[in-house]
């Protein structure tokens, strides 16, 4: 009889956004455009890309433990302390050591209902109990999470752009909420989407935050803005005393040297990040007049301070997710009647709000 594993039936699963060579092989198609998992739409930038290949040479040797290269640029960028800079392989390794490190299965974490599934995953790995609060339209509802703090509350998730609705919590609202949680429970502010958020009042320089609410950390990851998503690189900024346990439990030598020597490239690729940003805020400013045009065929929308559109159909997700991979669009079904959209090119943009409103006004009949 083999071994049996611990229970992990109540642990959520996370399916990623399908390739487009398996779409290609399922379908029989030749081409594919993939609009599931966020990614960059200008692919990598040309400087991070040299710098991948200069390190290719070190690859038989361990990387450095603790990614100093990178914190340095990091510290210099932001103006703040290296002891406050944690880099982990991707924030899904950091949300993973930030349970680890801190949940036991006395406690309780609360979430916003409708964001990134590993918060809950993390949550549920170290067998404590996860409470998530329903969105208030599609937004995160910041009184109703303070309204469910009790006594054994260890950690509150929220996410600014929010993924998957794209919606955002301004600056006023955010320092109101961390001013009214407890310094006792650690809140993490997830900001993967910060750089394509364009609104006026959004928390563009939280990096000095953690002077203020000491029981803060910030996460930030390489993989959307600056198109290093299969290099898996993040890092979160807090009190030193913080970040300490999350390294604790972090996997030894967990980003690689070629990992680290891109994001610092990338860092000083300033042109590359706004042409990208530019390229989503226009691209989603083009598309929404558009998707209004569907309103008639049972499509609702929300304005995105992301590189992705939330959207709300009379189809049911499964059907449309379907639907459109048949004709060469990959998109992510995120909920019965909801799916999330990747901004990517004009082109490919426009091919997918051409095929969807086929779908749509096919099963609209």
């Amino acid at each position: 009889m083999l071994p049996k594993p611990r229970t992990l039936s109540h642990i959520p699963v996370y399916t990623p956004g399908k390739s487009e060579s398996d779409v290609m092989a399922e379908y029989n198609l030749d081409q594919v455009i993939k609009l599931a998992s966020n990614e960059n739409p200008l692919g990598s930038s040309p400087c991070a890309l040299n710098a991948v290949r200069g390190m290719l040479e070190t690859c038989h040797r361990y990387p450095d433990q603790h990614s100093r290269m990178l914190k340095k640029t990091l510290a210099g960028l932001h103006r703040i302390p290296e002891s406050r800079i944690l880099v982990t392989s991707g924030l899904e390794e950091m949300i993973a050591c930030i349970g680890r490190a801190y949940l036991t299965p006395q406690d309780t974490s609360i979430m916003p209902e409708n964001s990134f599934i590993k918060y809950g995953i993390s949550v549920h790995l170290q067998d404590a109990r996860a409470v998530h609060v329903p969105m208030k339209e599609d937004c995160i509802d910041l009184q109703g999470m303070l309204d469910r703090i009790e006594r054994n509350i260890k950690i509150i998730w929220i996410a600014s752009p929010n993924n998957p609705t794209g919606t955002y919590i301004n600056e006023a609202s955010l320092k109101w909420f961390l001013s009214s949680v407890p310094d006792n429970i650690l809140v993490v502010l997830d900001e993967a989407y910060r750089e394509f958020a364009d609104a006026p009042d959004y928390h563009h320089r939280t990096e000095h935050y953690h002077k203020q609410y000491p029981n803060l950390v910030i996460l930030r990851t390489f993989s959307k803005a600056y198109g290093l998503a299969n290099l898996r690189t993040g890092y979160a900024i807090g009190m030193q005393e913080l970040l300490e346990p999350i390294l604790q439990v972090r996997e030894i030598f967990s980003v690689t040297s070629i990992a680290e020597a891109a994001a610092c490239a990338a860092l000083e690729d300033t042109d590359f990040v706004r042409r990208c940003r530019d390229l989503v805020i226009g691209e989603k400013a083009r598309m929404y007049p558009k998707l209004d045009t569907l309103a008639a065929v049972g499509l609702r929308y929300r304005k995105s301070q992301a590189n992705f559109i939330y959207i709300e159909t009379d189809l049911d997700s499964g059907t449309l997710f379907t639907e459109l991979q048949r004709r060469g669009v990959i998109i992510r079904p995120v909920g019965p009647k909801a799916v999330r959209v990747t901004i990517g090119t004009p082109e490919e943009n426009s091919v997918f709000l051409k095929e969807c409103a086929e779908v749509l006004a096919q099963h609209a009949k």
